[in-house]
């Protein structure tokens, strides 16, 4: 689950849960009263003090709201993050040399994953040329190479 909706389910959940506590409130302090025999008019000691377990309830809902608007929050800083990250790729992007946009490309092309041997093949330069330009797009942040036995597969960091 996304941390938006999880974070506006507990929202909603901490309002159910405020709504219960002040209902079981209020109908307590309410049976409280009526049952008060030894209280003249006014001055009952069980008027407007709210019972311990009401100052939990509150608590508890404060405390889920809390972390629901959290979760809400931090949800918009990593979309913002991640198309902050996406902009700055398609603006370095745009200044690739022709080889290595063309790796690039074939990598992005292929769900951001490809063995290097693969774009080898379908780049059509030598395994040397081809390790060179992955060397430089590493640097540039953009792929990093991760070992699988025998081989590398080119993983995209930030797809578009």
């Amino acid at each position: 689950m996304e941390n938006k909706t999880l974070g506006l389910v507990l929202v909603a959940i901490s309002i159910v849960l405020f709504l219960l506590t002040s209902s079981f409130t209020l109908e307590l302090n309410r049976v409280m009263q009526s049952g008060c025999e030894g209280c003249t008019a006014g001055t009952c000691p069980h008027a407007n003090n709210l019972p311990w377990q009401s100052y939990i309830g509150f608590t508890v809902s404060f405390l889920v709201l809390a972390l629901g608007l959290y979760l809400i929050v931090s949800g918009s800083k990593e979309r913002l993050a991640d198309l902050k990250r996406g902009q700055e790729t398609k603006k370095l992007v745009k200044t690739l040399k022709k080889d290595e946009k063309k790796i690039f490309e074939l990598v992005s092309e292929s769900d951001g994953v490809m063995f290097q041997s693969e774009l080898v093949e379908k780049s059509g330069f030598p395994k040397v040329k081809v390790t060179r330009i992955l060397d430089r797009l590493e640097g540039k942040n953009l792929l990093e190479r991760r070992r699988r036995g025998m081989s590398n597969v080119v993983v995209l960091k930030h797809k578009e």
